[in-house]
């Protein structure tokens, strides 16, 4: 137990932190909802190979955390809260395994203290309260990078755990790709590739990965043919490395200003801690070179893509956070370190780019540590580096609460399930003139939705289907579209109305 319970509280405290009032608000657009109703779509055609989306055959995504989603959905209800489960779930994974993984490579202090940044994080306590696939992805990175660390001690068989890990990663996302690259490149920068394309082992576990892998995907081929491989690869994979998707255009750098606000406070102790630990690795290696790899697998591939997005850097934040555990307990055990130089300058940082209130609470514990130190005639080098470690935890913290904002249920929600049908049978359209909430609106209502970005999109629509429709739209809309449609409100909610509207000029009334 006592080598254990430092992993058993961890996880409690992440559970609580990941899962308390889960799904006391309306599902997000787009993602979140997206792959909420692709779930529910898997249960309703009992069709667990194809995913579908708006009831149409969707080949966005692999289908391992639908799947999940999906099951969770049949065990215990559709709701919010098994919708973001599977994240949320994988948060508390993945704030376990890197316990685990800073333990083993440093020491249990460190271990908990990558934990605590975590938890702190607000870039990474948000994503594991939403229900996407980036936490879910990294859940399988990062226990492939834990048994790569193992089989050193253990031996080859754990190679077999590590391929498994990273063909769960594939399917959960094309990004999956991270966990062979990242055990890639770490082979290479240790040196080590003759020697593991030496070991049977290394090459079962490959084998085993790729039947893995591969089974779902040659079977969608099969069904679907070349529109599987023009969706999957041509448009998902391609298009989004080569040309910007719904997130403009940005440069490579970019990531790097979405952690300096997102991993707030500890972005700044982080840089310190990657450069430390570049120091550490070269020319000799440690087993941390495993985490500078992954960083550089993540921000490489996703800073060479066009599209970008912020919750993409997720995987990274492990990583980050075991090397900044590193860094701060270094520097309390040593005010020669170069670490008690970095912790300096970064909590400087951190001061300059901090709330105001924020900023004065650290003069305030600065002028603490003094006194005591004078008080007691004892040097404040050790005093001073436990002292930071606090602030930035709270700092974190306090930044970190944003996270738990009440937000209740979203105006589209509320329109889309007065608008929702309960008969399985019953498929009739609705549309949406409004941007950005077009996916929770097919998830609360259930219908098969048509998104309208511009008046003649309504036209077109209208002209399609002839007959009275469902609409959502802004009041602001309806003045201008009383002219050439009859515009019967259902109900309201803030700015938004759920109507049924009709062509005058077809007769509709």
């Amino acid at each position: 137990m006592r080598k254990w319970w430092p992993l058993l509280v961890v996880s409690v405290v992440a559970a609580l932190v990941f899962l308390w009032r889960l799904g006391s608000w309306s599902l997000g657009d787009w993602d979140e909802a997206i792959y909420a109703q692709m779930s529910k779509e898997m249960l309703q055609t009992g069709d667990w190979i194809t995913i579908h989306w708006n009831f149409r055959p969707n080949f966005e995504k692999p289908p391992l955390m639908i799947w999940a989603t999906a099951v969770l959905f049949q065990c215990f209800g559709v709701s919010e809260f098994w919708a973001r489960a599977v994240s949320a779930f994988s948060g508390v994974g993945l704030v376990a395994v890197s316990y685990l993984i800073g333990t083993r490579i440093y020491d249990w202090r460190v271990g908990l203290g990558a934990a605590a940044i975590l938890l702190s994080a607000e870039q990474f306590v948000k994503a594991s309260r939403f229900g996407t696939m980036d936490v879910f992805l990294s859940l399988w990175v990062y226990p492939a990078i834990y048994c790569y660390l193992v089989l050193k001690d253990k031996g080859e068989r754990w190679w077999y755990a590590v391929w498994i890990s990273a063909a769960m990663a594939i399917m959960t996302k094309g990004a999956g790709v991270i966990a062979p690259a990242t055990i890639g490149l770490s082979l290479l920068l240790e040196g080590r590739v003759g020697a593991a394309v030496r070991s049977k082992h290394f090459i079962g576990g490959i084998v085993v990965a790729a039947v893995i892998a591969l089974f779902w995907h040659v079977v969608v081929y099969l069904r679907h043919g070349q529109a599987f491989l023009d969706s999957y690869l041509g448009y998902h994979v391609f298009t989004r490395f080569t040309e910007p998707i719904r997130g403009g255009t940005r440069g490579p750098v970019w990531y790097a200003e979405v952690l300096r606000s997102l991993f707030f406070p500890w972005t700044y102790v982080a840089l310190f801690a990657v450069l430390l630990a570049i120091k550490e690795n070269f020319p000799k290696r440690t087993n941390s070179i495993i985490l500078l790899a992954v960083i550089v697998v993540v921000i490489g591939l996703y800073g060479a893509a066009k599209t970008k997005f912020r919750w993409y850097v997720i995987p990274a934040c492990p990583s980050l956070a075991i090397l900044t555990a590193s860094l701060v307990v270094k520097a309390i055990e040593d005010r020669k370190a170069l670490a008690y130089g970095g912790l300096l300058v970064a909590a400087a940082l951190v001061i300059v780019n901090a709330p105001a209130k924020l900023a004065l609470l650290f003069g305030l514990v600065l002028l603490g540590v003094c006194l005591f130190g004078w008080a007691r005639r004892r040097p404040l080098d050790r005093a001073l580096a436990i002292s930071i470690g606090c602030y930035l935890l709270f700092a974190g913290m306090v930044t970190t609460r944003r996270a738990f904002l009440e937000r209740g249920m979203a105006p589209g929600a509320r329109l889309a399930t007065a608008a929702a049908t309960h008969d399985p049978a019953d498929h009739e359209p609705i549309l949406v003139y409004l941007k950005n909430v077009f996916p929770s609106v097919l998830y609360y209502s259930g219908r098969p939705t048509d998104e309208l970005k511009s008046r003649e999109d309504l036209n077109q629509a209208m002209d399609r289907y002839g007959t009275k429709r469902r609409i959502i739209l802004p009041r602001s809309e309806l003045g201008d579209l009383q002219s050439q449609f009859s515009v019967e409100v259902v109900t309201e909610a803030d700015d938004l109305v759920y109507a049924n509207i009709a062509d005058k000029r077809r007769g509709g009334s």
